[in-house]
């Protein structure tokens, strides 16, 4: 809980601070399932984990 604590106190004012989104991508917009995807691509190969690991959708 701390540490949503200060993500909303700390660094989501830092972007579209009047926005209604809760959690944002660097540049202040909605995170997007294209978005996630090639933000864990990036976490899975500095990880060394194998290809076939992708996130999934429901």
């Amino acid at each position: 809980m701390l540490v949503l604590t200060e993500y909303l106190e700390e660094v989501r004012p830092c972007y579209a601070p009047d926005g209604l989104m809760f959690f944002l991508n660097e540049r202040g917009g909605r995170v997007t399932g294209s978005y996630l995807n090639a933000r864990s691509g990036e976490f899975r190969i500095a990880a060394g984990l194998p290809r076939e690991l992708q996130p999934r959708r429901r």
